[in-house]
């Protein structure tokens, strides 16, 4: 696992997604992290004493990124979370070769969240490492003690997107809230999922809500939901 906090190098959170504010969070403390939201301020660091760490999913955006970086003699490291790999599978062939030939020129290392993606971008040609970057709500979870979890209701959240629910395997999900009621699930981000779809559960043990990333990461916080990801593979 590579360990940038212990990383001698200044390193450049650059970019103005959620995960850079999550990764903002995590690093608050050390003097080697710095936040970047735009080219301008790239521009107050020294290239030769910094590397940059950005994430997009857009693969026509991410190799203009990697540009725009690279011109400014910056060393680039791409973080990779599974829909941009999943966007640049679903390039044609031309496109596809030639974003790779870019990517693979412009950035220096490729970082991925799963072992999977790696794998996915081994058959790419795309050289990466497995970089386990949890969130802050991981930390959260983890302080605390196994009898506070015990005693809170157990929440499942379950965030989906119209038109690729099989990528989160949303009608699993469906079927696991019907097997288990002694669970609250919590559907987040699918204006297509609704809860008439469950005829035979009660639509009390529901929340279906529409939010933004940011109010989800406040949902999450508030509640302090006890994430049961093994259910994923029940």
């Amino acid at each position: 696992m590579m360990n940038l906090k212990n990383n001698t190098t200044g390193i450049i959170l650059f970019g103005e997604h959620q995960i850079i504010e999550q990764w903002q969070a995590l690093t608050q403390g050390y003097s080697n992290f710095s936040v970047c939201r735009n080219d301008k301020e790239l521009s107050k660091f020294n290239a030769n004493e910094h590397i940059v760490i950005y994430f997009n999913t857009n693969t026509r955006r991410a190799i203009q990124t990697a540009f725009k970086i690279k011109r400014k003699g910056f060393k680039i490291i791409k973080f990779w979370t599974g829909t941009d790999v999943s966007n640049l599978n679903d390039l044609s062939f031309l496109k596809k070769t030639f974003s790779i030939f870019f990517l693979k020129r412009l950035i220096k290392l490729h970082l991925t969240n799963s072992s999977w993606l790696t794998d996915e971008l081994k058959e790419l040609s795309i050289t990466s490492q497995h970089w386990i970057s949890p969130t802050p709500l991981y930390f959260d979870a983890k302080n605390t003690s196994h009898n506070e979890l015990a005693a809170k209701e157990k929440i499942v959240l379950i965030y989906s997107n119209e038109g690729r629910e099989w990528l989160y395997n949303a009608e699993l999900m469906l079927k696991i809230a019907k097997l288990t009621p002694q669970l609250k699930f919590i559907f987040i981000g699918n204006n297509a999922l609704k809860i008439i779809d469950l005829p035979t559960v009660p639509l009390k043990r529901f929340l279906v809500r529409n939010l933004c990333p940011k109010n989800s990461q406040l949902l999450l916080l508030w509640t302090r939901v006890f994430l049961l990801f093994q259910l994923c593979f029940l």
